[in-house]
């Protein structure tokens, strides 16, 4: 999968959701399980992917939203970057999926993209995404308000990318993105499913 193609892409045409910092903590519901393998990056970089091999990726100590350690992405000068995971899901439909993470990062660039996304395939071929992204200068944790998407066919997959975005396409005219080298920070990745609750009867008159 092409990361510039696919970021592109997921820029225009997916949903967005404004973050907030310092804000309540989106908690799961009793019971729910993490479907995401090593989200707060306790484990180092076990369960996730990354791309290209130039980006730097480390488990961080120094930065920390829950546990003791997060992942930190440094992209090099114009490369975009990212870490991902693919999860497998057995859940049969309609399902909930929730989605929530925590991020934050040292550049200022106001251009440069560094976000999450969330790519949900369902049985039945759709598929659907959700974007979020933080502001250059975001250095304290943020965190999107928890996404929920509804499937009523079954959910084959969720791709979790941690991306730091870097094109000339997202840049005015004039800029280049050849100068651009971002540090972001990601923890607590969180992606529960739950089945979809059928809506209380109503009582005829």
């Amino acid at each position: 999968m092409n990361l510039n193609t696919v970021a592109r892409n997921l820029l225009i045409a997916t949903l967005w959701s404004p973050g907030f910092v310092g804000a309540e903590e989106p908690k799961p519901e009793a019971g729910a399980v993490n479907h995401v393998l090593n989200g707060g990056f306790e484990d180092g970089l076990n369960g996730w992917e990354v791309f290209p091999a130039s980006a730097r990726a480390a488990s961080d100590s120094q930065w920390a939203h829950g546990g003791t350690k997060s992942l930190k992405l440094t992209n090099l000068k114009g490369v975009s970057s990212r870490m991902w995971q693919t999860i497998r899901l057995e859940e049969d439909g309609p399902v909930e999926i929730k989605f929530s993470c925590w991020m934050r990062r040292a550049g200022t660039d106001p251009y440069a993209q560094v976000g999450i996304d969330f790519v949900v395939h369902a049985q039945d071929g759709s598929v659907k995404a959700y974007w979020w992204a933080i502001p250059g200068g975001t250095k304290e944790w943020a965190c999107n308000s928890t996404k929920t998407f509804t499937v009523n066919e079954s959910a084959e997959s969720v791709e979790v990318y941690l991306l730091i975005y870097c094109a000339d396409a997202i840049y005015p005219p004039g800029k280049k993105a050849a100068a651009t080298s971002e540090t972001a920070w990601f923890d607590d990745v969180v992606v529960t499913v739950a089945k979809k609750r059928a809506p209380p009867e109503t009582q005829g008159k």
